[in-house]
Protein backbone atom coordinates (compact mmCIF):
# COMPACT_ATOMS: atom_id res chain seq x y z
CA UNK A 1 0.00 0.00 0.00
CA UNK A 2 1.47 3.31 -0.58
CA UNK A 3 2.06 5.90 1.84
CA UNK A 4 1.02 9.65 1.94
CA UNK A 5 3.93 12.10 2.44
CA UNK A 6 3.81 12.87 5.64
CA UNK A 7 3.98 16.99 6.58
CA UNK A 8 7.38 18.05 7.91
CA UNK A 9 8.99 15.09 7.41
CA UNK A 10 12.46 15.96 8.04
CA UNK A 11 12.02 17.70 10.97
CA UNK A 12 9.90 15.11 12.66
CA UNK A 13 12.45 12.46 11.70
CA UNK A 14 15.28 14.61 12.97
CA UNK A 15 13.38 15.43 16.41
CA UNK A 16 14.06 11.92 16.71
CA UNK A 17 17.69 11.35 15.56
CA UNK A 18 18.12 9.61 19.22
CA UNK A 19 16.31 6.77 17.63
CA UNK A 20 18.19 6.62 14.46
CA UNK A 21 21.33 4.68 13.78
CA UNK A 22 23.04 7.27 11.13
CA UNK A 23 26.06 4.86 10.22
CA UNK A 24 24.89 1.34 10.49
CA UNK A 25 27.67 0.14 8.46
CA UNK A 26 30.42 2.06 10.57
CA UNK A 27 28.96 -0.35 13.37
CA UNK A 28 30.43 -3.50 12.58
CA UNK A 29 31.38 -5.43 15.80
CA UNK A 30 30.51 -2.48 17.88
CA UNK A 31 26.54 -2.70 18.11
CA UNK A 32 26.42 -3.25 21.35
CA UNK A 33 28.07 0.70 22.24
CA UNK A 34 25.27 2.12 21.03
CA UNK A 35 22.72 0.97 23.48
CA UNK A 36 25.74 0.97 26.38
CA UNK A 37 25.51 -2.69 27.66
CA UNK A 38 26.13 -6.15 26.42
CA UNK A 39 22.30 -7.07 26.13
CA UNK A 40 21.30 -9.56 23.13
CA UNK A 41 20.10 -7.51 20.14
CA UNK A 42 17.21 -8.66 17.89
CA UNK A 43 16.87 -7.66 14.52
CA UNK A 44 13.50 -6.92 12.89
CA UNK A 45 13.72 -6.48 9.27
CA UNK A 46 10.96 -4.42 7.63
CA UNK A 47 9.30 -3.30 10.90
CA UNK A 48 6.45 -1.31 9.61
CA UNK A 49 5.19 1.25 12.02
CA UNK A 50 7.15 -0.38 14.89
CA UNK A 51 3.63 -1.82 16.54
CA UNK A 52 5.54 -5.28 17.18
CA UNK A 53 9.09 -4.24 17.76
CA UNK A 54 7.70 -1.48 20.29
CA UNK A 55 5.95 -3.84 22.04
CA UNK A 56 8.63 -6.23 22.01
CA UNK A 57 11.18 -4.02 23.63
CA UNK A 58 8.19 -2.98 26.56
CA UNK A 59 8.16 -6.69 27.61
CA UNK A 60 11.82 -7.86 27.13
CA UNK A 61 13.47 -4.85 28.72
CA UNK A 62 16.85 -7.00 29.01
CA UNK A 63 16.81 -7.22 25.03
CA UNK A 64 17.99 -4.64 22.52
CA UNK A 65 16.27 -4.44 19.34
CA UNK A 66 16.67 -2.93 15.97
CA UNK A 67 14.45 -1.97 13.59
CA UNK A 68 15.11 -2.01 9.75
CA UNK A 69 12.82 -0.21 7.16
CA UNK A 70 12.87 1.03 4.08
CA UNK A 71 10.58 4.00 4.26
CA UNK A 72 10.84 7.03 5.69
CA UNK A 73 7.18 7.83 6.12
CA UNK A 74 6.40 4.49 7.59
CA UNK A 75 9.47 4.38 9.95
CA UNK A 76 8.31 7.54 11.23
CA UNK A 77 5.70 6.17 13.45
CA UNK A 78 8.01 3.21 14.41
CA UNK A 79 10.26 6.39 15.66
CA UNK A 80 7.77 8.61 17.29
CA UNK A 81 5.70 5.02 19.00
CA UNK A 82 9.35 5.06 20.75
CA UNK A 83 10.05 8.35 21.60
CA UNK A 84 6.62 8.35 23.45
CA UNK A 85 7.03 5.36 25.38
CA UNK A 86 10.94 6.95 25.96
CA UNK A 87 12.35 3.28 24.81
CA UNK A 88 15.91 2.85 25.84
CA UNK A 89 16.48 -0.73 24.07
CA UNK A 90 15.23 0.27 20.52
CA UNK A 91 16.98 1.85 17.30
CA UNK A 92 16.51 1.80 13.90
CA UNK A 93 18.10 1.45 10.40
CA UNK A 94 16.76 3.28 7.53
CA UNK A 95 17.15 5.15 4.27
CA UNK A 96 16.52 8.94 5.34
CA UNK A 97 16.91 10.89 2.43
CA UNK A 98 18.82 13.89 4.31
CA UNK A 99 21.20 11.93 6.01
Amino acid sequence: MRQRNVKNLQERLGALAAYRVQEPECMKGKWNALFGNDNPIFVEIGCGKGQFINAQAAEHPAVNFIGIEGQENVILRALEKSGQAQTKNVLYIGKFVND
